[in-house]
C-alpha cells in the first residue's frame, strides 16, 4: 500500500529537498498518495523507537490484570479521602463512589478504548449509556462485548462534531440523563486520515481535500485545517475540541437537571500527553494540525462546566497508544498491530502533564474506569504510561494512583 507513495517521496527528498517534493504533487490525485505517505513518515519517524509487531490480541476476553478485584476501596474508604482547592459538593456528595449498578455514560464508545472501557463497567457492575456514531458503530460493539455483556448496555446515536454547545445532540442529552457519571473517549487522528471523513467528503476523498486545503492556504496546516473543520471533516477542532464542548456543555445540563438523590457526580476525559507542552519538542510536532490545541480547549471546557455545575471532573493523559482492540485502523498503532513488549506492562502515574511515553489502550481504559472510584482522582490530571514491569492488579493500579495525586 505505501511501497510506491514511499519511494516517491524519498526519492524527491533525497534529489532536491523539500521543493522537489512540493513539484511533484501539483494535483489532488497526486496528493492522494504522497501527502498520506509524507505524514506517515513523519509518524514513523516520531515513534520507530519504540514500535513492535504484535498479533497477541484476542477479544472480546480482557487482559488477565483488568480481571483483578482488590480490597483498595476499604482503605480508601478508612482513610476518608482527600479534599483540593475547587471540590465541587457534588465531588463529595452522597458517598465516594460511583455506587455499582449506577448508569454511567460513554461517549466515543465504539472506538478502541471506549470499547475496552465499556467492557469493564459492565464487568465492574454499571450499567452503559453507549453514545455512538451509526448504527454501524454501535453493532460493531455489542459485537464485540459478546451476549451476555451487551444486555448491561443501550446504544445512543449522536455525532458530537456535527453540534454546538448551544444545542447538543438529544440523544446525547439521553444518554446523559440519569447517568452518574460520564466517561469521554472520543478522539481524531494527530494528522489527516481517513478517520477525519465527514460532511460529504468520503474516507478515500480526505487526502485529496486536505492537499487542496494546505496548498491553497500558502502550505500552513493549521489554516487548513480551519478550512477542513468548516467543511465538515473530522478535524480535531471539531472532534477534540467544538466536540468535547458539547460533550461538557450536556453534562452541566445533565448535572443541573438531576434529582439530588441521583445526582450527575462525574465526568473523566481521556486527553493527551503533551497538551501542556504542546510548544516544545517532540509535541509541536505532533500539534502540527493543532490536535493538542484542541485538547486543551476540550479540558478546559470540561473543567469550567464541572466548577459551574458541582460535578467532578478528571483528565487523564496517555502517551502514544499501542495493542488491541485492532478495529479502527486508522492509527498508526492499530494499522500495523502494534504492541508493547511482554515485558513492558507495568503503569507509572504523574500528576499533571511531566513525563513521556507509550501506553496500552488495555490501561487506559482500566484507568478511565478506575478514576471513577478513585477519590484522589476527582478534581485531578495525570498522565499514565506503561514502563517495564509487571502489570498490576486493580488493587495495585488504584494504590499507585492514589500515590501519585497524593
Amino acid at each position: 500500500l505505501f511501497n510506491r507513495p514511499l519511494g516517491r517521496v524519498i526519492r524527491a527528498l533525497r534529489l532536491g529537498g523539500p521543493a522537489a517534493f512540493f513539484r511533484m504533487a501539483p494535483t489532488s490525485r497526486r496528493a492522494s498518495t504522497v501527502l498520506p505517505a509524507l505524514l506517515l513518515v513523519c509518524a514513523v519517524l516520531l515513534s520507530a523507537h519504540n514500535l513492535r509487531r504484535s498479533s497477541s490480541w484476542e477479544s472480546p476476553a480482557p487482559p488477565a490484570f483488568l480481571t483483578g478485584r482488590g480490597s483498595w476501596e476499604a482503605r480508601l474508604l478508612a482513610a476518608g479521602g482527600r479534599g483540593r482547592s475547587g471540590t465541587s459538593a457534588a465531588a463529595t456528595s452522597g458517598g465516594l463512589d460511583i455506587a455499582k449498578g449506577s448508569t454511567v455514560a460513554v461517549v466515543g464508545a465504539s472506538g478502541n478504548v471506549g470499547k475496552l472501557a465499556v467492557l469493564r463497567l459492565v464487568d465492574e457492575g454499571y450499567s452503559v449509556h453507549a453514545v455512538v456514531r451509526s448504527p454501524a458503530a454501535g453493532q460493531r460493539l455489542l459485537d464485540f462485548l459478546g451476549e451476555e455483556r451487551r444486555t448491561q448496555v443501550r446504544l445512543f446515536e449522536a455525532d458530537v462534531a456535527r453540534a454546538t454547545p448551544d444545542a447538543p445532540p438529544e440523544a446525547l442529552e439521553g444518554a446523559l440523563s440519569g447517568a452518574a457519571a460520564a466517561i469521554v473517549c472520543t478522539g481524531t487522528t494527530a494528522f489527516p486520515t481517513k478517520a477525519w471523513a465527514g460532511g460529504g467528503v468520503g474516507a478515500d476523498d480526505v487526502s485529496g481535500k486536505v492537499w487542496e486545503a494546505w496548498s491553497g492556504n500558502g502550505f500552513d496546516f493549521k489554516k487548513a485545517v480551519a478550512v477542513l473543520t468548516a467543511a465538515g471533516l473530522n478535524t480535531p477542532d471539531a472532534v477534540d475540541a467544538r466536540g468535547v464542548e458539547v460533550i461538557a456543555a450536556a453534562a452541566g445540563r445533565a448535572a443541573a437537571a438531576a434529582p439530588a438523590d441521583r445526582p450527575f457526580k462525574h465526568l473523566v476525559l481521556m486527553s493527551s500527553i503533551g497538551v501542556r507542552r504542546r510548544d516544545s519538542f517532540p509535541f509541536v510536532v505532533l500539534n502540527a494540525a493543532g490536535v493538542l490545541d484542541a485538547k486543551a480547549v476540550g479540558e478546559a471546557a470540561v473543567q469550567a462546566a464541572a466548577q459551574q455545575k458541582g460535578f467532578a471532573w478528571t483528565i487523564v493523559r496517555p502517551g502514544q497508544l499501542f495493542g488491541g482492540p485492532y478495529d479502527n485502523n486508522f492509527y498508526l498503532g492499530t494499522l500495523f498491530q502494534l504492541d508493547k513488549d511482554a515485558s513492558t506492562k507495568a503503569v507509572t502515574f504523574r500528576q499533571g502533564d511531566e513525563i513521556a511515553g507509550d501506553t496500552l489502550r488495555s490501561t487506559l481504559a482500566e484507568v478511565l474506569v478506575q478514576s471513577l472510584s478513585n477519590p484522589a482522582a476527582r478534581n485531578a490530571e495525570f498522565t499514565v504510561i506503561n514502563v517495564n514491569g509487571d502489570a498490576p492488579d486493580v488493587g495495585q493500579m488504584q494504590e499507585l494512583l492514589t500515590t501519585a495525586l497524593a
